[in-house]
């Protein structure tokens, strides 16, 4: 096994038996991919407006499916978190009005959570579209920090690069 896939290990021989045989196990690292978004353009440094920049997980929210609309709020999306609310109030009011039980309206609000998780990632993305940030990359790894480091070395390369061809 000369090639190693991307983004796997391998586990020594010895760690896993003690067979007489040796083998390999492969065990492949879940890659995560993040949604790159950077502020508008300003005056300032690209050093300093680095912090500024948004890294989006893709995919299902499992703290979006346990706390719904705490969730919004802690990511202080105030306005979509008021309208999560007053929505809930209304169909709770209503599902009352038309005389549903306890167990029927909070089995539909856990359906809803669950169901909201699958579009808490597109909800937040369209927040910083409003908020004015441009989405600027796609990029995977192994966690967030490692995609940072990725972007911002990638980055780094490329603006290098360019000087390298502007000098010439």
């Amino acid at each position: 096994m000369a090639s190693r896939e991307s983004g796997a290990r391998r586990i020594a021989p010895h760690l896993v038996g003690s067979n007489a045989f040796a083998f390999e196990i492969t065990v492949r690292e879940k890659m995560k991919t993040y949604t790159v978004y950077a502020p508008e353009e300003d005056n300032r440094a690209f050093k300093d407006r680095a912090t500024d920049y948004v890294f989006i997980k893709e995919g299902y929210s499992l703290w979006a499916a346990i706390f719904g609309p705490f969730w919004l709020v802690f990511k202080t999306m105030w306005v979509e978190a008021a309208v999560f609310f007053v929505a809930i109030i209304g169909v709770n009011v209503a599902m009352e009005q038309l005389s549903f039980n306890a167990f029927a309206i909070s089995s539909f609000f856990t359906l809803a959570n669950i169901i909201f998780a699958f579009f808490a990632r597109d909800i937040e993305r369209l927040f910083y579209e409003r908020s004015g940030y441009q989405m600027v990359s796609v990029i995977n790894g192994k966690n967030e920090h490692d995609c940072e480091a990725r972007y911002f070395r990638n980055r780094d390369q490329q603006q290098q690069e360019q000087q390298k061809v502007m000098t010439l």
